[in-house]
């Protein structure tokens, strides 16, 4: 006899088929449901510390950017540079320079105040950058401005600067990923055990 007949209704053929109870399967359903929910809670409350250690130290960059110490650092390269942007050569005062995050801060959050990471240059050449990564952005700049752009890694750093740029970028970047990834499995356990 077969398991499927044209005299039967759909749910018997369905509980045929399923071998059990409709009843059990519904319920199961309905605690798959109910844990769904208690993980989309988890992911929102997350999300939110994530958003609020992202926001503290952003603060803390503002913070150090503004003070005597990070006045003093953007004087230094901008002496170092005769007071132009190593991009696009536009001259550049003190006021009008930004301090560009070679490494994403977004992305990189453990870099966001480190000085071995951060370039000043004109507000124009930092908007376009945006949290791109620096060997696309790099990549995308006319040859002129790359060349410029390496002249001043050299001279503000060190030669092999440009070179551990673009080798560790990609290397950077799956690393922060899995911390990332750890980062967020601490913070749900954390938040679950509470």
């Amino acid at each position: 006899m077969s398991l499927i007949s044209f005299n039967k209704s759909p749910k018997t053929i369905l509980q045929n088929l399923f071998i059990g109870d409709f009843t059990v399967l519904s319920e199961k359903m309905r605690q798959l449901r109910e844990k769904a929910d208690r993980l989309e809670g988890i992911k929102l409350k997350a999300h939110k510390v994530v958003n609020q250690v992202y926001k503290d130290v952003v603060e803390e960059y503002e913070t150090w950017r503004f003070s005597e110490e990070g006045l003093g650092f953007v004087r230094q390269q901008l002496e170092k540079l005769d007071y132009v942007c190593p991009v696009c050569g536009e001259a550049l005062s003190e006021k009008k320079a930004t301090l560009d995050h070679l490494l994403p801060k977004r992305r990189y959050l453990h870099k966001a105040i480190d000085t071995e990471n951060l370039l000043v240059m004109c507000y124009d050449c930092n908007k376009t950058k945006k949290s791109t990564e620096f060997p696309e952005w790099r990549e995308s700049l006319p040859k002129l401005h790359r060349q410029s752009l390496d002249y001043a890694l050299r001279l503000l750093y060190s030669d092999g600067k440009l070179k551990k740029l673009l080798s560790e970028s990609k290397r950077l970047f799956e690393k922060s990923e899995v911390v990332t990834i750890y980062a967020k499995r601490f913070t749900i356990s954390r938040i679950i055990a509470r």
